[in-house]
């Protein structure tokens, strides 16, 4: 595993729980203690929201949830059609991810 700068400080913002567990994992495996993680999000006002969540396709989730059909149907066809067409040398995560993702044909 690549190490980085002993002193360099990484904070770490993740408001939904069951991905800020994960997030925390990712953190315990790196082994540092540079990185600190809190379960909030980031906003220019002091204000609560409801997060939209997708567990099964966790980057889609958002504080701006697609409502309609169309619209989750957009955002699926653009991420299906991405993973289709993925280069080569794509990162291995993006590679996995097309083997397993379960909607892809």
């Amino acid at each position: 595993m690549k190490k980085f700068n002993d002193t360099l400080s990484i904070f770490a913002f993740e408001p939904i729980p069951d991905t800020y567990k994960i997030l925390n994992l990712n953190i315990e495996n790196l082994h540092s203690n540079n990185i600190k993680s809190f379960q909030l999000g980031l906003s220019d006002s002091n204000k609560i929201v409801e997060f939209g969540y997708s567990p099964n396709s966790s980057m889609i989730s958002s504080a701006y949830p697609f409502d309609t059909e169309e619209e989750q149907n957009m955002i699926k066809s653009a991420y299906i059609n991405t993973l289709k067409n993925l280069p080569p040398d794509a990162p291995l995560f993006l590679r996995l991810l097309k083997e397993y993702a379960r909607f892809i044909n």
